[in-house]
């Protein structure tokens, strides 16, 4: 905040405190370092800002930040180039870009992974979609059959039903004949 709005001298204070705080903590201290040198920058200090930049860049070296390195190494070649160091900002231009491809490539694989990962979740989720409606479809067959089934077992009851009662109206029938036979058979004797 205080680079932002020109205050360099509250920033080196803050900035030099982080640095303290970071080295007691074995943490990385790129941050601070970048910071103090854009502080340098602002005051017109440029060897004083290549110092701290490739402070920044050795911690960067060690504690392995690719993206912010890339921020380092831009500024580290910029304050080469203004203090006419053409040599050096060569180098450190091409160790940019071979960092900044290797960063790419590694959006570039992890884009190409998500989007394989979100392809195949999408044809899992299909396959889902697709299994759900077979679910339905065969709940509803079930469904069907049992009622059909049902139907089935109610028109076996009563066709049996209606089978017995013919039977006995036949036995009925039949013994009131044989009744009604030897009454004749006994009125004409």
């Amino acid at each position: 905040i205080y680079l932002e709005i020109g205050q360099t001298d509250s920033a080196f204070h803050y900035l030099t405190q982080s640095l303290h705080l970071y080295e007691d903590n074995n943490k990385s201290t790129a941050r601070a370092w970048f910071g103090i040198g854009k502080a340098h920058q602002l005051n017109n200090n440029k060897r004083q800002a290549l110092n701290a930049f490739q402070k920044a860049d050795a911690d960067l070296i060690i504690h392995s930040d690719p993206e912010f390195r890339i921020q380092v190494l831009k500024e580290l070649y910029q304050t080469w180039d203004i203090l006419g160091n053409q040599a050096e900002a060569f180098k450190t231009l091409k160790t940019y870009h071979e960092i900044f491809d290797s960063v790419k490539q590694l959006f570039d694989s992890a884009s190409v992974e998500n989007l394989q990962a979100r392809f195949e979740v999408e044809k899992k989720m299909e396959e889902v979609a697709e299994l759900e409606n077979e679910k339905v479809e065969q709940t509803k067959v079930i469904v069907y059959e049992k009622e059909k089934n049902k139907t089935n077992i109610l028109l076996l009851y009563f066709s049996l039903l209606a089978v017995i009662i013919l039977l006995i109206t036949l036995s009925l029938y039949f013994a009131m004949y044989r009744k009604l036979k030897k009454a004749n058979n006994q009125l004409h004797e």
